[in-house]
């Protein structure tokens, strides 16, 4: 369908919402609005954007549908559409993410003199549904114990940077 619209080549990874069907009949439907959200929001070439489900009347993406990723890279030259491993994305806690941040705050004395500053990154890889995840407002809000100066969070998936909020020890 996107060759027969003229879209230049892109990738494409859909990610479903948790528990999401589809029936036979409703596939052809589905893979029209897909194309169409795409088509809509083609980014620029050597770009990438992802569309989240907004849940609202007259959004761009099916409801079973909650991340849509459009890569578009020079060097394609065909297209590519893919549903990442299925999995659904699990809320993380704020006990999870203080378990992480100690974790390498026991570590923070390896890194001292190596650098003036010392920064943590703690990254939801996205690739496989282990490392999916996603931070509700009170994980997003909650101060963080970290000897770090600053502590951010990456959805490599989007693109996405939180910076969480510390208590720096």
């Amino acid at each position: 369908m996107c060759e027969e619209m003229g879209l230049p080549p892109m990738i494409v990874k859909v990610v479903w919402s948790a528990g999401a069907t589809t029936s036979k009949r409703e596939r052809s439907s589905l893979a029209h609005q897909l194309v169409n959200a795409v088509a809509k929001n083609t980014p620029l070439v050597d770009s990438q954007i992802a569309i989240e489900q907004d849940g609202q009347a007259g959004s761009p993406l099916p409801t079973m549908v909650d991340i849509l990723g459009i890569e578009r890279w020079s060097v394609h030259r065909s297209h590519h559409w893919f549903s990442p491993r299925s999995s659904f994305v699990v809320e993380s806690s704020t006990q999870n993410i203080q378990t992480r941040i100690s974790e390498k705050n026991a570590r923070f004395r390896d890194y001292r003199g190596v650098c003036e500053r010392l920064w943590l990154l703690l990254v939801a890889e996205g690739i496989g549904p282990s490392s999916w995840c996603e931070l509700p407002k009170s994980t997003r809000l909650h101060k963080y114990d970290s000897v770090f100066e600053q502590v951010f969070f990456f959805h490599r998936l989007d693109g996405r940077v939180i910076k969480l909020p510390t208590i720096q020890k």
